[in-house]
């Protein structure tokens, strides 16, 4: 059941292998050398970083005995024992070394971790989950095995240029060429588990020559930095583009492809095996999904605070609009031919404030998904015409089914919602907007009671929509939930009820919404949780307020005048208020309200009105009350 998999998936976060690293306590090293050879015994947990000093070889910081020069030195045999131990064999790379130093490693049971150096290797790192990379540049190794274990790992690190990098594997044996400026194989026995990293540069990474019934249960490729292309292999993959405009383009297998820039080209393979497609971070109309096949599924994943997903037909014939507001910005078409089950899916960590809205219009393709973990989460779906039937499943009966009667129209189904309706077209539009309202403004559903209330209002005339409008959005409940939002998003958990309070009646006597944020957004709390470094807080402010990575010379930038002195809260307020951040909230609010994005003139006229005191709050009730709301599905 594909809501099953999603919530195993959500439980697992990215779903990757998580291997134990090395304990940090200090190993007891003995370091000695004869001739020109370095001979390393390690005890219990910890490493044994070699470097030059003095001129001298050292290990662990201590020069070795008889001392011998740098330079000088040709051969490194290294014996570990069952201590979890850590050994980076690139510190021979280091200046004063010949980087041509061959070593020749046997490491024991614990949980080791070992990257080969510049020199012809010889590594055996005996049983125990390890970890062992394997580098772009220097000359094939002699021989590397990672042991009996069944949980062992093989990272391969591809250098600061364009590398291309193919992997072949038959049991028990996986072998990596890398093809830069010149090509290098090397091969490792026993791995079960396989990373691919392409590094800096374009990159081509390929598992195609993996075949079946190799040793290798766990495959995935990571493009990083770049534009790079990926392709998997026959097996079960995790394909990750990361930054860059990138082809991603699976195998045989049911693989799982996580797409972050906008512009990447995703290809699923013309095969009928269940791929699952990922949009982590961008959400953009240009995306180019390549046969994307009936027995695939695109999610959205959407991981803090609230998040609104709205699932349209266009009008064309086998097309669906899936646009996605607050803590995700954009829209998206698929074309008629991408025929996968859209998958919005809501993963957070839990905290009780994090809901979701799912709003959707049955259409030509099934919606499959999953809520916020910590909800509360809404369901709410239209059906065009005919009836329908509703089932629950699960333990809570929050996985939330609606079967339409028309075979016109696929199922919908979410799992962890809280609260569900299932209706046909409004044809009370009055009725309609304030379940609209209601719900769009505060995050829930109206009572029967609230709904006959609204209605009768605003059918005798007692009551106009902007004022039923301004009777939501004035309300202290209204206002609590941008105070739950600017939290979530930015300091990544729930206000204190004391810290609630005070912000909501902030807001209630005029302190502006964009201000509020600058100042949770220049907190010392945001910058330690960003990372505690300026470069972070820098990296974390473009992806928080601006919703994408900086731009090389805009993190520089920034990075530099706050390195320089510059007062950190001033710099939150230059972000908040950037017009860039401007666009982005105007862009989000039409797209949540109206399903579409601002026109050039709306853009420029509200842009302009943000930085008042009450700008968000008119944008808001102008699209609420605006003719267009009041019509929509």
């Amino acid at each position: 059941m594909r809501v099953r998999h999603l919530l195993a998936l959500a439980a697992t976060g990215s779903a990757l292998l998580v291997v134990p690293l090395a304990e940090p306590a200090a190993a007891a090293v003995t370091a000695s050398t004869s001739g020109t050879t370095l001979t390393i015994t390690m005890t219990g947990n910890g490493s044994a970083p070699i470097a030059c000093v003095g001129g001298k070889v050292a290990v662990a910081a201590v020069v070795a005995a008889p001392a011998l020069a740098c330079g000088s030195l040709t051969a490194v045999t290294v014996t570990g024992d069952s201590g979890n131990q850590t050994l980076d064999l690139r510190d021979l790379s280091a200046a004063g070394f010949s980087g041509t130093t061959t070593t020749n490693v046997s490491m024991g049971g614990g949980t080791d971790q070992v990257t080969e150096g510049p020199g012809v290797d010889t590594i055996d790192l005996g049983d125990g989950g390890d970890i062992l990379t394997l580098l772009a540049v220097g000359p094939p190794n002699a021989s590397v095995s990672l042991g009996a274990s069944t949980d062992d790992r093989l990272d391969v690190q591809g250098g600061d240029g364009d590398d291309t990098i193919a992997v072949t594997a038959s049991s028990p044996t996986t072998s990596i060429a890398f093809s830069g400026a010149t090509t290098t194989t090397r091969s490792a026995t026993g791995a079960e588990y396989l990373y691919l990293f392409g590094g800096k540069g374009d990159d081509h990474l390929s598992t195609t020559g993996i075949v079946a019934g190799t040793t290798l249960s766990t495959v995935i490729l990571r493009g990083e930095d770049g534009d790079d292309v990926l392709t998997g292999g026959n097996g079960a993959e995790t394909l990750y583009g990361n930054g860059g405009t990138n082809e991603l383009r699976s195998g045989g297998g049911a693989d799982g492809i996580w797409t972050e820039s906008s512009t990447d080209l995703v290809d699923t393979g013309a095969d009928s095996i269940l791929d699952y497609v990922y949009d982590t971070t961008s959400y953009r109309i240009d995306r180019d999904l390549d046969h994307l096949g009936a027995e695939d599924s695109f999610h959205v994943q959407a991981n803090r605070s609230d998040v609104v997903t709205r699932i349209r037909p266009t009008g064309t014939p086998g097309e669906q609009r899936w646009t996605v507001s607050l803590h995700r910005t954009g829209q998206l078409v698929f074309p008629a031919g991408a025929a996968g089950l859209l998958a919005p899916s809501h993963f957070t960590s839990g905290a009780p404030n994090h809901r979701s809205l799912v709003d959707v219009v049955a259409g030509p393709r099934v919606v499959d998904g999953v809520g916020a973990n910590g909800g509360p989460n809404l369901l709410d779906v239209t059906v065009p015409s005919g009836g329908w039937e509703v089932t629950t499943a699960g333990p809570d009966n929050d996985v939330v089914g609606v079967s339409p009667d028309d075979s016109t129209y696929q199922y919908v189904r979410m799992g962890r919602t809280a609260d569900y309706r299932v209706h046909g077209p409004w044809t009370d539009r009055n009725r309609g907007f304030a379940h609209r309202a209601t719900r769009d403004l505060l995050f829930r559903f109206a009572s029967d009671g609230e709904l006959e209330a609204l209605d009768a209002a605003l059918d005798g005339g007692s009551a106009t929509r902007a004022q039923v409008t301004a009777l939501l959005m004035g309300s202290d409940e209204y206002r609590g939930l941008d105070v739950d939002r600017v939290f979530l998003t930015y300091l990544r958990r729930a206000a204190d009820p004391g810290g609630r309070t005070y912000w909501i009646n902030s807001i209630r006597n005029g302190k502006a919404l964009w201000r509020f944020r600058a100042q949770l957004f220049g907190s010392s709390e945001y910058f330690t949780k960003a990372g505690g470094t300026n470069a972070a807080y820098v990296l974390s402010a473009y992806q928080d307020v601006l919703g994408r990575r900086p731009d090389p010379s805009g993190q520089a930038y920034w990075t530099n005048k706050l390195n320089n002195g510059a007062d950190r809260g001033s710099v939150a307020l230059q972000f908040i208020n950037s017009p860039e951040a401007r666009r982005r909230l105007v862009d989000d609010q039409f797209l949540r309200f109206l399903d579409r994005y601002p026109t050039a003139a709306e853009q420029t006229t509200w842009v302009a009105q943000i930085p008042s005191s009450d700008g968000e709050q008119r944008l808001v009730a102008f699209l609420v009350n605006s003719s267009a709301y009041f019509t929509r599905d």
